[in-house]
């Protein structure tokens, strides 16, 4: 009894001192912007495994080459009409060993979606295509 209720104290200790450090980050200027964008980003991440269907991983071509990217927003419903119309969706081109990428707006028809989890995504892009699997039989 002694040991859970030390459980108890600890966790609801621990649960405190988060919220606690978590309210000075979202008061101090730039680590409060930084913080934000973080915590949207790991919970986009998480939402993957709810099933979440706008989240998908494809491939565009840019300037540069093909990319990976991962489509963020299916429709842009409730934004500026500069962005796009319904043909477009919202596609973020993360960089290899940073935290960051762009997100760009793109027609439909010009990405193509390809059989990767985020989290595979992510891994392989983070670590400029050193981690990742390959599949036997495709390229």
């Amino acid at each position: 009894i002694i040991f859970l209720i030390g459980l108890m104290i600890n966790a609801f200790l621990v649960k405190q001192l988060y919220q606690l450090m978590e309210k000075i980050l979202k008061h101090i200027p730039l680590v409060k912007t930084l913080y934000n964008a973080l915590l949207d980003m790991f919970t986009f991440f998480d939402a993957q495994k709810t099933g979440n269907e706008q989240q998908r991983v494809v491939v565009v071509q840019t300037q540069l080459g093909k990319q990976i990217g991962l489509v963020t927003r299916e429709t842009l419903d409730n934004l500026p009409d500069a962005l796009g119309d319904k043909k477009n969706v919202l596609v973020f081109l993360p960089f290899s060993y940073q935290i960051g990428g762009f997100m760009i707006s793109m027609p439909r028809s010009q990405i193509e979606p390809i059989d990767m989890t985020v989290d595979e995504a992510v891994t392989f892009v983070a670590s400029a295509g050193i981690i990742g699997k390959r599949t036997a039989g495709k390229s």
